[in-house]
């Protein structure tokens, strides 16, 4: 995927994708982006408003979003609230329109966003769904704190289960097996596994991720609820893998985690996990007509 930092505005259909939101109910658009974390596609709509749409407007919105934008694939559509009471607030629906309390590549890439609007100075707060995080900006490079896994469960010596926002499975293969995995077949399989699931506590299915353990790290792949699809990168996905990864010893926190997208790094603070790596827009810089004016400026 080619990531188009200037110019900053590429034909993807954003203006068309906030018509078709307002046209399910979703009002107060004062912004639309898309941007990406290591290949995760993500829709960012800010909005006006103080008070939060009801989730079934979200829903319907981000499902209208998600169709809208036909040249690349949006994996999920994040709505941000800056005037919310409780602070810089985020609510995340996959494109499918199903509600997730979390998603680390779209905090990640909220974060860069906002850094953007102004509304964050090189670090800051989010509210979200799974609570306060915290983001840290240094140019493209974002780190945000994704807190501890929770649910923590080991299935089999190879299968492990944790929470963090999101429900994943991890599967541990070899490093030569990682690749030939179908995980579009394989994931699908074990995300509607209705024994599995229940078994779980998430009924309503898990993502699964595949890792390997590599040198210099570990590699990952994994299988989206919400996308019905491989992704790119999960970010939530990634931090859980690490996170189990080094309790079964496998590997050693911090660790550099390879996916389809690109490299991602996963720290230790404390208690909390800490994910980190590129982020860049592919539609609606916020800052577009300063980008151009400097670029023009250069050129003089």
């Amino acid at each position: 995927m080619t990531v188009i930092e200037s110019p900053p505005h590429t034909p993807l259909a954003v203006e068309t994708a906030v018509e078709a939101a307002a046209e399910v109910g979703l009002t107060g658009v004062e912004h639309a982006a898309v941007l990406q974390g290591n290949g995760n596609v993500i829709a960012v709509i800010e909005l006006a408003g103080q008070d939060q749409h009801p989730r079934e407007v979200l829903t319907s919105a981000a499902v209208a979003v998600a169709t809208a934008v036909r040249s690349v694939r949006v994996d999920g559509v994040l709505f941000f609230y800056p005037r919310h009471p409780d602070g810089l607030r985020m609510v995340f629906h996959d494109r499918d329109g199903t509600w997730e309390a979390m998603c680390g590549n779209g905090l990640r890439c909220l974060a860069r966003y906002a850094a953007d609007r102004g509304l964050i100075a090189g670090s800051g707060v989010v509210v979200t769904d799974d609570g306060e995080k915290v983001v840290r900006v240094d140019g493209e490079d974002v780190e945000v704190v994704l807190g501890a896994q929770r649910q923590v469960r080991r299935l089999a010596p190879d299968r492990w289960f944790a929470y963090n926002g999101v429900a994943h499975l991890v599967v541990f293969v070899g490093s030569d097996e990682l690749g030939r995995i179908d995980v579009p077949a394989e994931g699908a399989r074990l995300r509607y596994d209705a024994a599995l699931c229940t078994e779980l506590g998430h009924p309503h299915g898990v993502h699964v991720n595949f890792a390997a353990v590599e040198p210099g790290g570990l590699a990952v792949r994994t299988y989206e609820v919400g996308v019905e699809d491989e992704t790119s990168c999960c970010g939530t996905g990634v931090t859980a893998s690490a996170a189990l990864a080094a309790l079964s010893g496998r590997v050693r926190l911090p660790v550099a985690v390879r996916t389809p997208g690109g490299l991602l790094r996963v720290s230790r603070q404390g208690q909390d996990l800490t994910l980190a790596g590129p982020t860049g827009y592919l539609a609606g810089h916020p800052r577009a007509l300063d980008l151009i004016e400097a670029n023009l400026e250069a050129r003089v």
